[in-house]
């Protein structure tokens, strides 16, 4: 296949990917792909057929990913064929709700430098990379805040509990050194240790809000309750009403440093491959992100801390059009007794830690051919104490050194099929990537999306390298 008519193929691939742009996380594909050094990001084991490689600053890697385990946009929306619009329903969203908690889930990783350099028996790497990762926990119970605080076809009152609300949000530069050895011709074992500096964060773990109604003879009151605490540490400037109550709050992004911060962390990566049957089936596992982050600098607390009971409002002179001598507006004072129960005040605080969410990865790929390869990955996520898991089997297609197809399926966080793929070009030194695990085309059943390429320099990178060879090994 002459080398022009394969950009043509890959650049239409490439574009069709991208519109499609309907994707949880790639790394299912990217694990598979025999010569791209991004897969380092998810075994550091792995390794590549080129004896260095270096990820252009800018364009070398950009992956932003959105997930989202409750429902997609049909779950929310129902069409009414009558007027031809998407509605809103509530009821139909709470039907189709999946599991006790809705895991929000978004994460942007830009790689800013990355080198490794392929030795005997292994590789070494380092990389610097700006990580930002966000995590909201929603509980099911939040639905049935639609039904109000009274059941009028059961004629008794309705509480609301919903304190399993959780957020976790923070944007870091991180530092990573590793490398892996080959032991015995067919083992390798690879370990990345990773320096962390946080550039902001927020985390509220500890959320406690109840509604109560209350049965006072006939006539009814509203107890709430919300206790918990936002912890941040981010320059801020605050504002607060005449009571002390937080009014307005602002990050000053001009004082949020660029690189190097006292919010310091550590986390590591570790992997291991086995190769069988003269180099024709590969086996691996890794536990990715194990660690922390320790935040010290312009920590603060917003403190919620309210028990407060609503008794309603005298309505009789807003009814009869008769004017109060205050001259209040009647709406106004409803949300000025409604709104206490968030009051919120802002507090010094202590230094705090925030774990990140490490992944465990295991997967296998076998050499039918040797242009056509057939795999597997499983991976298992932590996030709020709920594990989200993720299965999907993987086709790849290799006409010859220079190009790569690979297809994928399974089940994605949530519960919904993804049909993923990605590419691989080679021309010259210069590598293009593009991979995603679910292109799901039906914008209305997706529940993520994502984005995610790279261009990479390769040195000496030879005729590559394929699951019937052990590239680490000496040639």
């Amino acid at each position: 296949m002459k080398m022009n008519k394969i950009f043509r193929v890959a650049a239409v691939a490439a574009m069709t990917i991208v519109g499609a742009g309907m994707t949880n996380a790639q790394e299912s594909v990217l694990m598979l792909m025999q010569d791209v050094p991004q897969q380092l990001r998810y075994n550091p084991a792995l390794a590549t057929s080129s004896r260095s490689y270096f990820i252009l600053p800018g364009i070398g890697g950009f992956t932003m990913s959105f997930n989202n385990t409750g429902f997609s946009f049909e779950d929310l929306y129902v069409h009414d064929k009558k007027s031809d619009e998407w509605k809103l329903n509530l009821d139909h969203l709470a039907k189709n709700f999946k599991g006790d908690n809705n895991i929000l889930q978004a994460e942007v990783d830009v790689p800013v430098l990355a080198t490794g350099v392929r030795l005997p028996k292994g590789a070494i790497f380092w990389s610097i990379s700006n990580r930002t990762m966000a995590e909201v926990t929603l509980p099911k119970s939040i639905l049935d805040l639609r039904y109000g605080n009274y059941d009028f076809d059961k004629q008794k009152p309705i509480s609301h509990d919903l304190s399993d609300i959780g957020m976790k949000m923070m944007n870091f530069n991180e530092i990573a050194l590793g490398g892996h050895y080959q032991f015995f011709d067919h083992v390798a074992i690879g370990v990345t240790v990773k320096y962390l500096a946080g550039l902001i964060s927020a985390r509220a773990d500890n959320m406690h809000i109840k509604m109560e109604t209350i049965d006072k003879g006939g006539r009814y009151s509203m107890h709430v309750v919300s206790k918990g605490e936002i912890e941040v540490s981010a320059p801020l400037t605050i504002e607060n009403d005449k009571e002390g109550y937080v009014d307005d709050v602002e990050i000053e992004f001009e004082k949020v440093p660029e690189f190097m911060t006292k919010n310091s962390g550590f986390a590591v990566d570790l992997g291991a491959r086995m190769n069988f049957f003269d180099n024709r089936l590969r086996v691996g596992a890794s536990v990715i992100d194990l660690g922390f982050l320790n935040w010290k600098v312009d920590v603060g607390r917003f403190v919620m801390d309210a028990d407060y009971t609503y008794e309603g409002k005298d309505v009789s002179d807003n009814i009869t059009d008769v004017d109060t001598d205050k001259g209040d507006d009647f709406w106004d004072e409803i949300g000025d007794e409604l709104s206490k129960f968030k009051d919120m005040k802002h507090k010094s605080g202590d230094s705090y830690k925030t774990k990140l969410s490490p992944k465990v990865m295991a997967f296998g790929q076998w050499a039918i051919k040797e242009w056509l390869n057939v795999g597997a990955v499983l991976s298992l996520r932590c996030i709020d104490g709920n594990a989200l898991t993720k299965t999907t089997a993987n086709i790849s297609l290799r006409p010859n050194h220079h190009f790569e197809f690979i297809f994928s399926g399974g089940m994605q966080p949530g519960g919904s099929l993804g049909i993923g793929g990605g590419i691989q070009a080679t021309a010259g030194p210069f590598q293009f990537m593009l991979a995603s695990d679910n292109m799901n085309f039906n914008i209305k059943k997706t529940k993520g999306a994502q984005i995610s390429f790279g261009i990479n320099w390769l040195i000496g990178s030879g005729e590559g390298s394929k699951v019937g060879e052990d590239s680490s090994a000496e040639e």
